[in-house]
């Protein structure tokens, strides 16, 4: 009985997945430099077969025809191509680009101009940078941290991915440990009226893993019926988190990491699941006691 509603759970996990294709949504704190961030690049997969992923923080599509990737001295254009709000996209890994997991850096520009500094949208290294010439511009505006700031770690499982409410200029805004995860996704338009049965759902949750408290974040598109739960990897319900009718915005729950009986939860992995009406989104948390 118990696999079985592991398996049951895990099943209704991968189509929460599918109905929250673009959960969670990326906090994009400002970068300090004064250079406006309209796209991020929020995970690379390098290599053959490979692909670049951006993330759209903003409330407007970006549209980013004339916009290159640049991995010195190697260019390829974005194509035209637009980033709906709220959304992510991904792009083909350029086939003239040699970097590998074991190092490599990625340099988005919003036009052909490669010796503006100004026109460095989002920089990205890891590993044994193969290059270099181009980091020392990022360095130069700010985009990252300098001079001659480390680079994330050799990618470990194939992808480099940016971290949730990280300004996205040094190693520490990037996880390398992680496997490749592609969304490539518009966010599902809300309802027409009074009738928003279909809010879209924009999960997070920080620190992950966490200790003693963790703060979960959501955010909701249009009106709904919430309620906001945790499961165990078995499917078990642990703790009711708060239920009710909420309007559009974004709102925080602190989960302390105990059951409903106010039992501290062992180690482990736990999901996280936001309900809206019909909508779902679902995150996996760890507890490190």
């Amino acid at each position: 009985m118990r696999t079985l509603c592991l398996v049951t759970f895990l099943i209704l996990f991968g189509a929460i997945q599918v109905q929250a294709q673009c959960d969670p949504a990326l906090i994009v704190p400002d970068d300090g430099t004064g250079i406006p961030t309209p796209i991020i690049i929020s995970e690379i997969n390098p290599g053959v077969g490979g692909y670049i992923e951006v993330f759209n923080p903003g409330l407007n599509p970006v549209n980013v025809n004339g916009w290159f990737w640049c991995s010195p001295f190697n260019y390829a254009a974005l194509g035209n191509v637009n980033v709906a709000a709220g959304s992510y996209r991904t792009f083909p890994w350029p086939g003239n680009f040699n970097d590998t997991d074991a190092g490599g850096e990625i340099q988005l520009f919003d036009s052909a101009n490669f010796g503006n500094n100004n026109d460095i949208i989002d920089f990205v290294c890891w590993g044994v940078n193969p290059h270099g010439t181009r980091k020392g511009q990022a360095e130069a505006v700010g985009k990252w941290i300098g001079p001659n700031g480390p680079c994330a770690p050799a990618l470990v499982n194939g992808a480099i991915h940016r971290l949730n409410d990280t300004p996205g200029t040094s190693a520490a805004s990037y996880d390398v440990t992680g496997a490749p995860s592609p969304m490539n996704c518009t966010v599902i338009p809300t309802g027409i009226g009074k009738t928003p049965s279909h809010p879209s759902i924009a999960l997070s949750i920080g620190p992950n893993p966490f200790s003693a408290l963790a703060t979960i974040e959501y955010t909701l598109s249009s009106a709904a019926e919430v309620n906001a739960e945790v499961f165990s990897v078995t499917g078990a319900r642990v703790r009711r988190l708060h239920s009710g009718s909420f309007g559009a915005g974004t709102r925080r729950i602190l989960w302390d990491g105990k059951n409903d009986a106010g039992r501290a939860l062992p180690s482990g992995t736990y999901f996280v699941k936001i309900s809206a009406n019909s909508s779902i989104a679902a995150q996996r948390v760890t507890i490190v006691r």
